[in-house]
């Protein structure tokens, strides 16, 4: 019982904790320093609100590519998630709305993209061999305002540039 009591309290604590600017602004400098020394490139996160249990707000954010230039950069990004569903392996969006982003995507002759590095950093080399079940995933709301999304592809040779005024949608099944 003692333990059980002294989990929910750690728990807790945390969950408080987590509302503190001081402690979000902690928890901030270590994710960018992580991912920092994960993927070598910069990052740069201004402020982290983190309303447990449901909404994550990032504002002031910037991911550099590998050739030092904008991956993505952007005002604001926040998302309503149930974080308690991931525990049933699901991952449930209620919401996300996207501020002021620019995101520059491109790919070489080579065919690399350039957020390979990415995919390449947080990827797992050991191959499991138990099968899990898959994830289940759902949207509801997606709200774009003032997104700008480029894409340089030297394979086909296409140069793609979309810009988004305000975009708002519901997705019913996903």
């Amino acid at each position: 019982m003692w333990t059980l009591v002294s989990i929910v309290t750690l728990f807790l604590l945390l969950v408080i904790a987590l509302q503190i600017p001081v402690f979000q602004n902690f928890a901030k400098n270590r994710v960018v320093a992580y991912v920092e020394g994960k993927i070598h490139t910069k990052v740069v996160i201004n402020k982290v609100e983190i309303g447990l249990p449901k909404k994550v707000i990032i504002e002031g954010f910037y991911f550099e590519d590998k050739k030092k230039d904008t991956l993505l950069a952007g005002e604001k990004l926040t998302v309503d998630i149930s974080l308690f569903e991931l525990f049933n392996n699901k991952v449930e969006i209620n919401s996300i709305d996207l501020q002021n982003t620019t995101a520059i995507l491109s790919r070489d002759l080579n065919r690399a993209y350039n957020f390979d590095y990415i995919i390449k950093a947080f990827s797992s080399n050991k191959k499991d061999k138990k099968e899990e079940d898959p994830m289940e995933f759902s949207v509801d709301k997606i709200n774009l305002d003032k997104v700008a999304f480029r894409f340089k592809d030297a394979v086909s040779n296409n140069d793609i540039a979309l810009k988004v005024n305000h975009f708002n949608t519901r997705i019913k099944k996903f």
